[in-house]
């Protein structure tokens, strides 16, 4: 018998009860005070230490939290529970690949830390003079950004919303990768910096420009991708032998 871990309502709500609300509701919070409170105390500091591109806190951990994403989906690949499943292969597959991705493009696949110097046919392709894609073109940019977070808002909102009220119409053979509960907090995150980031166009208020809305953004995304990735592995350590058989 294939586990389910979405359905009933009851059951999909008491995996995130057993959740901690730390990381994916307080320390979310916490970082959105500190960050701007830090931005405002001290905006040299924090230029130095959160948004350079060799020594910020924002950039390291947009390298850091989607590589890590990787390596628990490669993780996740060896479990027996997947190897049965092409979709779930598939599904793991992508995760580690897009991490691998976004983590090197966002490290400039190592130049921000060796500090090597763009070769001189790339530096005319890209804007911002760095060996990565995403500044090559609007399209490797802004559309993959995009169809991520629409993503998230679609399997992180809306799907929850389903699993809970129409608990039947959901396909039950994508039910392990249906996001938990617990995703909900850190999408709407990612939605509040969104706003931010409308705002910094349009609003001349000060506190608007305390910080770059996008790389505090970015920041919760790695984080939704790499809670989400921990949160799949935790499914998966729930599975007894006998669900694998």
């Amino acid at each position: 018998m294939t586990p389910q871990f979405t359905f009933p309502p009851e059951l999909y709500r008491k995996e995130t009860a057993a959740l901690s609300k730390f990381w994916y509701l307080w320390a979310p919070l916490l970082t959105v005070v500190a960050t701007l409170s830090i931005a405002w105390i001290d905006r040299p500091f924090f230029k130095k230490w959160f948004e350079s591109e060799q020594t910020g806190l924002f950039e390291f951990l947009h390298f850091l939290l989607p590589v890590i994403t990787a390596l628990i989906a490669i993780r996740c690949l060896f479990h027996p529970f997947v190897r049965k499943n092409k979709f779930l292969i598939f599904w793991f597959a992508i995760m580690a690949i897009g991490g691998i991705y976004l983590g090197g493009e966002e490290a400039s696949w190592g130049q921000h830390y060796a500090g090597w110097t763009t070769p001189e046919f790339w530096v005319g392709v890209n804007d911002q003079q760095e060996t990565n894609l995403h500044n090559t073109s609007f399209l490797l940019d802004q559309y993959p950004r995009a169809i991520l977070k629409v993503g998230m808002v679609i399997g992180a909102i809306f799907t929850p919303w389903f699993l809970l009220n129409k608990p039947h119409l959901p396909m039950r053979q994508f039910d392990f990768v249906y996001p938990p509960l617990a995703m909900v907090p850190l999408t709407l995150f990612v939605l509040i910096t969104e706003v931010y980031n409308k705002l910094q166009g349009e609003v001349s208020f000060k506190i608007f420009y305390l910080l770059r809305g996008g790389e505090l953004q970015e920041t919760f995304i790695s984080w939704w991708l790499v809670y989400y990735a921990f949160c799949l592995l935790w499914r998966l350590q729930t599975i007894s032998k006998a669900d694998i058989k």
